[in-house]
């Protein structure tokens, strides 16, 4: 049974209770808000099915060619803008509404929890875009509402993390010429009660309820996202990664999902199941596009598939793009191959979850002492001047040049 597995290996993805023939498997929340399933032992057969369909316990690997690698960005400015990067998934995803198919992903609502939803009108769609830096739900009715749209040949976008995508694959236990899988280089999920905690806490400082957010808002630039929340009453909070206290607890590793400090779904081979992946464009990656310094997004795309191939193909002409060494993007991407390490603060962390304020648990685990802080900033500001006046880029040049000889 599920129960009995390393828990360090749950995904929360609640396959096992969709697939359950007795409905004996229900996911509860633990302490941080993390989903685990419950086996009511009165009823179950013992018919291993919940194994037999899990993910976890059936990873799927093989052997895979180096995928087709770009670089790009969304022609359409505001696609481009509310997107977390380039503004990719939003073009595939119109796309498969032109074919009347139907998209999957992760969305708010308005208590700023976060579930997969279907969504099949292109106004829609903006519900989908932009990283949540949170654990989607993933509901029983999402999963067999895909499998029926998929079974009567539906076109099907699903979204989510690579995770989410190897559950969907497992549920459904067979290959589909329909269904195409959008996912991303993941750096883990926190937990939900601190994200909860902290939208709770930012109401009551606000004195109102929360009518919209980002966790990857470009107001202050891309490489410099924010954390952005809108409130009924007409206030906005905006504030970049470095001073947010969630985002910072969370790009620390200290309140992760205890799965993702030892993810499965990492390297070429693990995450074949993923027909297009997609992340930002760091480090020293090769091709050029037009503004490449803009700081709005770039995103890097490893088209994996041939559905995969035919849908870039579709959307390539509303991109600028070039394309670029797969294994540049591995390099500057460390969670493609490798799962997050844990902060040694991380007991420290959901332990007092609820007990104190988000910001005073940022303040005595993740927040960045002053001297470091400065120093940040100067290497920051160096490395922009050089590459505005060419520096860089002629490095590079020497280097490649000292490379080949």
């Amino acid at each position: 049974m599920v129960t009995n597995m390393d828990k360090s290996l749950c995904t929360g993805c609640g396959v096992c209770q969709v697939i359950c023939p007795r409905g004996s498997i229900t996911m509860k929340k633990d302490k941080y808000g993390f989903l685990y399933p419950s086996i009511d032992q009165n009823t179950c057969i013992n018919c291993n099915k919940c194994d037999n369909f899990c993910h976890a316990q059936n990873i799927k690997t093989q052997s895979v060619e180096v995928p087709d690698s770009y670089i790009g960005y969304n022609k359409n400015a505001d696609q481009r803008l509310k997107s977390s990067s380039g503004g990719i998934f939003v073009l595939l995803a119109e796309e498969i509404l032109k074919l009347n198919g139907a998209v999957y992903g992760a969305a708010f609502d308005h208590n700023g929890e976060v579930s997969h939803i279907r969504v099949e009108e292109k106004s829609n769609l903006y519900k989908l875009q932009g990283s949540k830096y949170v654990q989607s739900t993933v509901d029983k009715e999402i999963y067999l509402s895909v499998k029926s749209e998929l079974e009567n040949k539906k076109y099907i976008l699903y979204s989510g993390t690579p995770c989410q995508i190897g559950a969907l694959k497992q549920f459904l236990n067979r290959n589909y010429e329909t269904l195409l899988t959008v996912s991303f280089i993941c750096h883990g999920v926190p937990s939900p009660a601190l994200w909860k905690q902290y939208v709770d806490e930012q109401s009551e400082k606000y004195n109102s309820s929360i009518s919209g957010m980002s966790h990857r808002n470009k107001k202050y630039g891309w490489t410099k996202y924010s954390m952005s929340m809108r409130f009924e009453n007409g206030s906005e909070y905006c504030v970049p990664k470095e001073k947010d206290p969630y985002l910072q607890l969370f790009i620390k590793n200290t309140c992760l999902r205890d799965s993702c400090y030892c993810c499965q779904y990492k390297g070429k081979e693990k995450l074949s199941c993923i027909d297009i992946l997609l992340a930002d464009k760091w480090g020293n990656v090769s091709g050029t596009v037009p503004d490449i310094h803009d700081d709005k997004g770039i995103s890097t795309i490893f088209v994996q598939s041939t559905l995969g191939r035919i849908l870039w193909d579709r959307i390539k002409e509303n991109l600028y793009y070039d394309k670029t060494v797969f294994q540049e993007v591995v390099d500057s991407n460390v969670a493609y191959n490798q799962s997050c390490v844990a902060s040694k603060y991380k007991n420290n962390v959901l332990s007092e979850i609820g007990a104190v304020s988000v910001k005073e648990i940022y303040s005595r685990y993740a927040k960045t002492p002053l001297s470091k802080r400065i120093k940040r900033k100067m290497v920051f500001f160096i490395h922009r001047g050089a590459q505005k006046l060419g520096i860089v880029k002629l490095v590079k040049k020497v280097k490649k040049g000292q490379t080949k000889q």
